[in-house]
């Protein structure tokens, strides 16, 4: 099993799914869970739709190790909005 400390959660964004998973240091995933992407709601629709891939995540105890998150997403981001 990794060491707890090089394990991250990685979610990757995109326009119909979003895919969340649990990764090693050596870039294994080890688990990964793929849902759909609330594109045509509101924006607290779309982060529901994060929150959920992140959420079944949690089923798998190593979830609870990672020590980081990295997010993908498609396009630019603007942190002022």
């Amino acid at each position: 099993m990794p060491k707890k400390k090089n394990l991250i959660l990685g979610v990757d964004i995109g326009g119909t799914k979003v895919e969340a998973g649990l990764v090693s240091a050596a870039g294994e995933v080890l688990v990964s869970q793929r849902l759909p992407m609330t594109a045509r709601g509101s924006e607290k629709d779309g982060l529901k739709s994060v929150f959920a891939a992140i959420d079944a995540l949690r089923d798998d105890p190593r979830a609870r190790q990672a020590k980081a998150i990295g997010i993908a997403v498609p396009g630019w981001v603007d942190s002022n909005r």
